[in-house]
């Protein structure tokens, strides 16, 4: 288990608990947004890669390196239905929307301002999903866009369910 007490204490067992998920959730719904079984698999497969690489771009930030490190520790999503993924995709944008609040209240310089720990967390959270989206590209072989069109729109709903205009 990652020690997140130096990290942001005002966060309760639960709330780290969904602040852990987020980084998989922000995954997955990419994931859905292009569902098909080898993207899916090249997606997953990427996922260290991708959360390795941004640990050592936010080595100096404790909450954003507790959170990705946690995230290994995170529970997973178990009941997942690749048939049903636009209400999967609801719930977890629905999470992460509640995971972005979490960061909004519990990190200093709430309000009008969003300080810049929450902002960073979630501007890790999307670059997670835009890395993820770019791992297979669309068309025969994956020759094609690195990113669909669904995958961009799905981008510009988690932007805006993080408060990234």
């Amino acid at each position: 288990m990652t020690d997140v007490s130096n990290a942001t204490p005002d966060l309760t067992p639960q709330e780290w608990t969904q602040v852990r998920r987020a980084p998989h959730l922000a995954a997955l719904v990419m994931c859905l947004a292009h569902p098909t079984s080898i993207s899916i698999a090249r997606e997953a497969m990427a996922m260290p890669g991708i959360l390795r690489k941004l640990l050592e771009e936010h080595a100096d930030n404790p909450f954003v390196c507790a959170t990705l490190k946690g995230a290994g520790n995170a529970p997973r999503v178990t009941n997942w239905d690749p048939n049903a993924t636009d209400a999967q995709a609801k719930a977890m944008l629905l999470e992460l929307r509640k995971v972005a609040e979490i960061v909004d209240r519990k990190t200093p310089g709430t309000g009008y301002r969003m300080n810049n720990e929450a902002r960073v967390f979630k501007e890790v959270l999307l670059r997670i999903a835009t890395d993820v989206a770019g791992v297979s590209g669309e068309g025969f072989l994956g020759i094609g866009p690195r990113v669909s069109d669904r995958e961009k729109q799905m981008l510009d709903r988690l932007r805006q369910v993080l408060g990234l205009k």
